[in-house]
């Protein structure tokens, strides 16, 4: 599964690199018990977090929608629905360490040095949700 955006971002420029999704549903030797397991690399990294600000007001989040494609897969494609189902992979963004923990203070200075985020304000309640948003996506489900 090739996930490309899923519509151009804002400022009519893509720097978005389509990524891909191995899925594979496996059964337990022993117990009998089924799982479908995926590995993928989520959107993310500097030139791709770049776009950030125009993804969110383009109200989208590309890393939302490939978990969303890559459960639409598993629903819905050649893969048991009801048994378990893991995600795992590079989701390119740290989860709490955005705000706490060692990195959280270097992880400020990255975003206004290199993303552009203007001050605290808008690393606090634009930039660090719209980042961690593909975390709850994944605990929560849509």
């Amino acid at each position: 599964l090739i996930t490309p955006p899923s519509k151009p971002i804002s400022s009519g420029k893509s720097f978005f690199t389509p990524r891909s999704v191995a899925c594979v549903q496996l059964k337990h030797k022993a117990t009998g018990k089924e799982f479908t397991a995926c590995a993928t690399h989520l959107l993310g990294g500097r030139f791709e977090d770049s776009n950030w600000a125009a993804d969110s007001a383009a109200r989208t989040n590309e890393r939302r929608i490939q978990i969303q494609n890559i459960r639409n897969l598993i629903s819905d494609g050649p893969f048991t629905a009801e048994i378990p189902s893991l995600i795992a992979g590079d989701f390119a963004v740290m989860n709490k360490g955005l705000t706490e923990g060692p990195f959280a203070e270097a992880a400020q200075q990255y975003a206004r040095q290199y993303l552009n985020v203007a001050n605290e304000s808008v690393y606090k309640n634009e930039y660090v949700p719209y980042q961690r948003a593909v975390h709850s996506h994944l605990v929560e489900g849509p």
